[in-house]
């Protein structure tokens, strides 16, 4: 093979890699993903400018060395970048979602769709709590909450998952969006948006929806029902209409508006005791986070809203797309197989 011919093939496997990285950054930029053409064109970048460099190099031996250092940190920081910012796999860990979701059932979870959130600490960045896990296991939040745009806004029917408070991740449906409000009657669920955005004020307004019980059952997995102290006679099949919290949304403070929000508002604000201080005027609030209802498919056997409360869209992982390995499936298959041999 001539020296021109190989050459020409070089600069034209060159001139196509480009031309399919530039559409790439395009495609991202029309849908709204700017951020992931601009951190992409940084990678891409640097990766150009460090082979660069090691092929000045004139000792041939240092630059395999430093080829092979290179190519594995690049293979490194691919790894963690598409884990923080486009996808995560997850094991669905109970029976909460079924029929829809079986344990042992193998997800995969669209980061991209909701927006990713940035790291708040070491330890949210893949892999860095397991190289330094003795040093930063138990670091609480070093930085402050910041979401990168997404594809879109979480809607009604979503199935995604959510980090607890304790750090462990659950699989849950949402049910219930920011400013609509829910209420469970003889175990039915229902969701309407809230026209005025305001929640009751008068502690008669939270009344019992029924009173049969159906379904008293009022703790579940070492959680209580959530409502109880809003309305003692209130229980899991019955129970609302509550108001779900959006970002933006002002509301006064009052006693019976403590029993439902107070929690929210301590982890929102800095001082939360002093909001409840008589002043001698109408104390307000006002939202920072969109908050949702969620539940599980299985009700029976589901930690979610109902025992959990409120979850703030700083839980949300991401959007469940996939089911990439299902247990049920594959055992129904090899049963199969077993019979016909």
């Amino acid at each position: 093979m001539s020296k021109w011919k190989y050459f020409s093939q070089f600069f034209a496997r060159k001139y196509v890699l480009s031309i399919g990285l530039l559409v790439l950054l395009a495609i991202f930029i029309l849908i709204g993903l700017s951020w992931m053409s601009f951190l992409l064109s940084i990678l891409i970048s640097l990766y150009i400018i460090f082979f660069t460099l090691i092929r000045l190099i004139s000792n041939n031996y240092l630059q395999r060395i430093l080829f092979g250092i290179t190519s594995f940190f690049s293979v490194l920081v691919i790894a963690i970048f598409l884990r923080l910012f486009v996808f995560e796999i997850y094991i669905v860990p109970t029976t909460s979602m079924e029929p829809t979701l079986h344990p042992g059932d193998v997800i995969l979870v669209n980061k991209l769709y909701y927006g990713p959130m940035l790291p708040r600490k070491y330890s949210d960045i893949p892999w860095f709590d397991f190289i330094f896990y003795s040093r930063i296991k138990n670091l609480k939040n070093t930085w402050k909450y910041r979401r990168l745009k997404g594809m879109s806004n979480v809607k009604s029917g979503d199935i995604f998952v959510m980090k607890k408070s304790n750090g462990s991740h659950i699989v849950k449906r949402c049910v219930g969006l920011p400013g609509e409000e829910v209420m469970v009657k003889n175990n039915i669920f229902s969701s309407s948006k809230n026209r005025d955005n305001k929640p009751p004020e008068n502690c008669n307004d939270y009344k019992v929806v029924d009173s049969p019980k159906k379904n008293d059952k009022s703790t579940y997995s070492g959680q209580t029902f959530y409502f109880k102290k809003v309305n003692s006679s209130w229980n899991i099949g019955n129970f609302g209409p509550i108001l779900i919290p959006s970002s933006g949304m002002e509301m006064a403070l009052s006693s019976c508006t403590n029993l439902v929000y107070k929690d929210i508002i301590s982890r929102e604000s800095l001082n939360p005791d002093t909001l409840y201080e008589s002043k001698g005027k109408e104390e307000k609030y006002c939202f920072n986070r969109d908050y949702f209802f969620v539940l599980g498919d299985y009700q029976n056997v589901s930690l979610d809203s109902r025992f959990l409360g409120f979850i703030s869209e700083e839980q949300l992982v991401g959007k469940v797309e996939v089911v990439i390995f299902n247990k049920i499936d594959l055992e129904k298959k090899l049963k199969s197989f077993f019979y016909v041999l």
